[in-house]
């Protein structure tokens, strides 16, 4: 029988047969047969700077991504037990935190007119509670866990781990068959059985000593809630060997050789697939990953561009020179369903004094750019206006230029194609002469397209008309 593949997500372990993902990461779970899986990644997201009825809660940006988050791995887990594997849920800290909704509620009116945003609730368990339904889970902590009669599948966890146990919450649901239980009785370890299993144990102190004794725990359970049958053991494979298995084992290997080839070809395929999409971030990402963007894109361009931090702790998103000298301070904001309002505009007007304060004596000129994605997580035909009115009245009364990423994505994914110097010099002479306003990029030019005929040409060799083609330029 083929060695179990193991994923392991929120958990470090040492060991050949597991693979660590992380949570951050859009991996796919199709090719394990088991999952383990331990609830600790809230401290993976920002946080705002001050806290809410005294809990932590998400900024706006990082809220998306705990949801978008959230959303692969539900459907990843679903899948996986749909398909009769087994997930085990090494149960943490519950951490309860707020996230921003994206609604909001007026009060007041005229200058006494406050918008207050809408937060709610949730916790590091949202994806258990998500697809069991009505699951209470309470925070607790103790030591002591008694293993339950009738579940000899755990005997060996249990008594290699029993002093390595510490429960952190406890379970209340009519489906959840209990398999350790607090001395009062309360359930901090079960299983739900489906297609496949979903167990939850508690929390387990694993290190390198016990990593081997753990992870072969793990396959045991897995086996036994499958029912599966014992292993061929080795010695009847190598010892009892049938003229054809040796045939069979033959052709496998070729397979695997032909699996493993096409498996690199894939890979590659998947790294240049990526490479070539990366500039679609342009019209939908936020954040640093939309600061990264724009950075590698203004490269293209032709400018230096590079994020700048003075020695007081000032963050300015990017600061970036044109080949003809001109220097900018550039923001860049994305928001998921609202235009771009005047709080990145006010930011943007107090880091150009900030930079233009740590040049000291050398003064020069300093043009502020912000770069907007509005709507973000729509698409572009059916999105509305980019930047609010109040902050292209501001920018008008500044001379700040104001960018839409999702209008410099066709510029930059020509560029990607053409050396076209000319076309970059087009494009930042626009950029420069569009202070007080939004950017209109010039039109693409006409020889864009992978090949293209121009009209019949005479030539002298046969006296007749011959097409031309013109190639990819």
């Amino acid at each position: 029988m083929a060695k179990k593949k193991i994923a392991s997500l929120g958990m470090s372990i040492d060991h050949d047969s597991v693979e660590i993902l992380n949570y951050r990461v859009k991996h796919s779970l199709s090719e394990f047969d088991i999952l383990i899986f331990q609830p600790d990644f809230i401290h993976k997201y920002e946080k705002e700077y001050h806290k809410y009825k005294g809990k932590e809660y998400l900024t706006e940006n990082s809220t998306s991504q705990f949801f978008e988050d959230i959303k692969h791995w539900l459907y990843e887990i679903r899948s996986f037990i749909s398909f009769g594997k087994t997930v085990i849920i090494i149960s943490d800290t519950k951490e309860d935190i707020y996230y921003h909704t994206g609604k909001t509620e007026v009060s007041g009116i005229g200058k006494n007119q406050k918008t207050t945003n809408i937060v709610d609730l949730t916790s590091n368990y949202i994806f258990l509670e998500t697809i069991i339904k009505d699951i209470k889970i309470t925070s607790s902590k103790g030591k002591v866990v008694v293993q339950e009669k009738n579940t000899e599948v755990f005997t060996n966890l249990y008594h290699s781990f029993k002093d390595n146990f510490e429960y952190r919450v406890y379970f209340e649901h009519n489906d959840l068959k209990p398999i350790f239980k607090t001395k009062h009785d309360q359930i901090v370890g079960g299983i739900f059985e489906y297609k496949g299993a979903l167990v939850l144990l508690p929390y387990i102190y694993i290190n390198e000593e016990n990593e081997h004794d753990f992870i072969k725990s793990i396959i045991q359970i897995d086996k036994s809630v499958k029912n599966e049958s014992t292993p061929i053991p080795d010695w009847a494979v190598e010892n009892h060997k049938t003229p054809q298995e040796t045939v069979i084992y033959s052709n496998i290997e070729e397979k695997n050789v032909k699996i493993e080839e096409l498996s690199d070809q894939k890979t590659q395929l998947e790294i240049e697939l990526k490479e070539e999409q990366k500039y679609k971030e342009l019209l939908f990402e936020t954040g640093k990953s939309l600061e990264n963007i724009i950075i590698e894109s203004l490269h293209i361009l032709g400018y230096t561009a590079e994020n700048f931090t003075n020695g007081a702790g000032d963050e300015i998103d990017i600061i970036l020179t044109s080949p003809e000298g001109h220097i900018y301070c550039g923001e860049c904001e994305g928001k998921d369903n609202k235009a771009i309002d005047v709080h990145k505009f006010r930011q943007l007007l107090d880091h150009i004094n900030v930079y233009e304060e740590s040049l000291g004596d050398d003064i020069k000129d300093i043009y502020g750019i912000l770069f907007g994605n509005a709507y973000r997580l729509k698409d572009i035909e059916t999105r509305e206006e980019n930047f609010t009115k109040t902050c292209i009245e501001r920018a008008k009364k500044k001379d700040i230029i104001l960018v839409k990423t999702s209008d410099l994505y066709p510029i930059i994914q020509y560029l990607r194609k053409h050396d076209d110097d000319e076309f970059k010099k087009i494009c930042r002479d626009t950029i420069h002469t569009s202070q007080g306003g939004i950017v209109e990029f010039p039109t693409l030019p006409v020889y864009n397209h992978p090949i293209q005929e121009a009209p019949p040409i005479k030539t002298p060799t046969n006296k007749g008309w011959k097409k031309k083609v013109i190639k990819d330029i």
